[in-house]
């Protein structure tokens, strides 16, 4: 309760300095979104209305606990649209290759191997079986915040691995992943990035902690694995049709029912 209140206040002293058109909250059961959305005073509020005092909202989506969250949310892009796209990925805008990086001349694969949060990480070992399986490929490219760089140390010498770990900003890590053929990681950032630029994903799931909740439903780029030694063959044969020519990376067009 007390984190709640002092989050509330926090957002509430930057949001009398703003002058904002939209204010789009789509945290399902948020005790404080509706007040929020009250003192944005934007012209158009959205969110779910799940809890009191819903009619602070002028545009609700649909909500529904048997879809992914990350379904859900994506399908609330909707109300900004006007149209009646299909959005099966995030999306983000291409960014600039960022050529001051010693990335691979030829195609390669992007790593994140590691998460802030502890019990998402998975043993260095099976990383290692990854990591040269996909090698034997393609180039790996090794993504991640600089208080990865020592859990990495065993990582960075395999063949044909590429750290930048600790040495991107967010825009160069897009413009890493847009570059590639496919991203492999554990639930953490990088790949929602791969799915929004139509790569391959492969994501290494650790029981009771990951969630496939966050990620949005059907998408044939995307493949939950068990953050198992044994998955390093199987993910290995996913990324297998990846070597042929790239999808362009997903734009925004002016026809209905488009897939994202």
């Amino acid at each position: 309760m007390y984190e709640s209140w002092g989050t509330l206040v926090s957002a509430a002293r930057k949001l009398r300095v703003k002058k904002l058109d939209a204010f789009f909250d789509l945290r399902p059961w948020s005790p404080n979104a509706w007040l929020l959305a009250h003192l944005s005073r934007a012209k158009l509020r959205v969110g779910y209305g799940l809890r009191g005092m819903a009619d602070v909202y002028n545009c609700i989506p649909a909500f529904s606990a048997e879809k992914s969250t990350g379904q859900t949310h994506l399908e609330a892009l909707q109300v900004l649209t006007g149209k009646n796209y299909v959005f099966a990925a995030p999306v983000l805008p291409p960014v600039p290759k960022p050529t001051h990086l010693k990335l691979p001349t030829s195609d390669y694969w992007v790593a994140q191997p590691f998460s802030r949060e502890a019990a998402r990480n998975i043993p260095v070992g099976t990383w290692k079986d990854i990591l040269l399986r996909l090698a034997r490929r393609l180039p790996v490219v090794l993504v991640g915040a600089s208080v990865d760089a020592e859990r990495a140390k065993d990582l960075i010498d395999l063949p044909e691995v590429i750290s930048l770990i600790g040495r991107t900003s967010i825009c160069d890590m897009l413009g890493v992943i847009q570059q590639s053929r496919g991203v492999v990681s554990i639930d953490s950032f990088a790949p929602h990035v791969g799915l929004a630029y139509a790569k391959k994903v492969a994501v290494l799931m650790v029981e009771n902690t990951s969630n496939n909740r966050s990620f949005p439903e059907n998408n044939p780029n995307l493949k939950f694995f068990p953050a198992a030694f044994e998955s390093g063959e199987a993910i290995e044969l996913f990324f297998a049709n990846s070597l042929k020519p790239s999808p362009k990376s997903p734009t925004v067009s002016g026809r209905q029912a488009d897939h994202f």
